[in-house]
């Protein structure tokens, strides 16, 4: 729990990875559980849920899986990280969702220092 909420400052997207194989040594439902934990905590944030290895997973539990993401309203993205299916379009996701709040920071950030050159020009 206390490492859950510690997530809360590291940052402002979510990626969630699934593992519908079960070859992590966590079963569907322990999986589902604490996505269930982190999503009531950081719901406010943009998620994007990954199902990986879905080259040797079973397609029933990934059907599973996807029916339980869709019921939060989020579509899951399948991937397999050893062939490379999905990784294009999740880093294309993860850039649709970073991209933004980087652009926004480099506003601020530029903001800041005109006000600083400003204030100096002032004196």
């Amino acid at each position: 729990r206390q490492a859950i909420l510690a997530l809360k400052h590291l940052g402002k997207v979510i990626v969630y990875i699934f593992d519908p194989s079960e070859y992590c040594g966590y079963p569907i439902e322990e999986q589902t559980h604490l996505f269930e934990e982190i999503y009531s905590e950081f719901g406010e944030f943009p998620f994007i849920v990954v199902l990986n290895k879905v080259d040797i997973a079973d397609e029933e539990k990934i059907r599973k899986v996807e029916e339980f993401v869709r019921a939060k309203g989020l579509e899951p993205l399948r991937i397999s990280a050893l062939n490379g299916e999905g990784l294009e379009r999740l880093k294309e996701r993860v850039i649709e969702l970073v991209k933004p709040m980087v652009e926004e920071q480099a506003k601020r950030i530029m903001e800041k220092e005109l006000r600083k050159y400003r204030e100096e020009l002032e004196l």
